[in-house]
């Protein structure tokens, strides 16, 4: 796991399109805001001093998965996560759930994050990823804890 800087936008971009281009020939819509998204954009998010980025690269040192969030609102009472983009080749592997369980770990104590669809991961998870309350989970090696109170398999 790793902290995404500024100078890593030109890799985060070419793994945000990569990821995102299957999700958008699926939907027959080229036109997703992340395929769209320019370099310059991108850097200043990852500037952006209310936001930080994580990302998780392989043995080869290729960036596979990075995940992007920021405080909400004035009084910082959540995060928004925004992009998470997963390598197309290594989707299905839980580098997202390990993304987001470290974006949770890295919030101020109390602070819940939210998808800019406007469920938290925390809720969310269970639904869309195979979650089950209280139970171990195998992790990659030195991922974070799962999200809460649950754990994906």
């Amino acid at each position: 796991m790793l902290l995404l800087r500024e100078a890593d936008a030109g890799e985060v971009l070419t793994l945000q399109r990569a990821a995102y281009i299957t999700e958008a020939q699926a939907h027959g819509d080229l036109d997703l805001p992340p395929l769209r998204q320019s370099l310059a954009e991108l850097s200043a998010e990852l500037a952006d001093l209310d936001a930080f980025a994580l990302g998780w690269r392989d043995g080869n040192g290729r960036l596979v998965a990075a995940v992007r969030a920021r405080l909400a609102d004035a009084a910082q009472s959540r995060a928004e996560i925004g992009r998470l983009p997963v390598a197309p080749d290594r989707q299905g592997q839980r580098l997202g759930t390990h993304l987001l369980a470290a974006v949770e770990a890295e919030l101020p104590s109390g602070v819940p994050a939210w998808t800019n669809s406007g469920c938290s991961p925390a809720s969310a998870a269970p639904a869309t990823c195979g979650c089950t309350d209280n139970l171990a989970t195998p992790r990659l090696p030195g991922s974070p804890p799962p999200l809460g109170t649950h754990s994906c398999t």
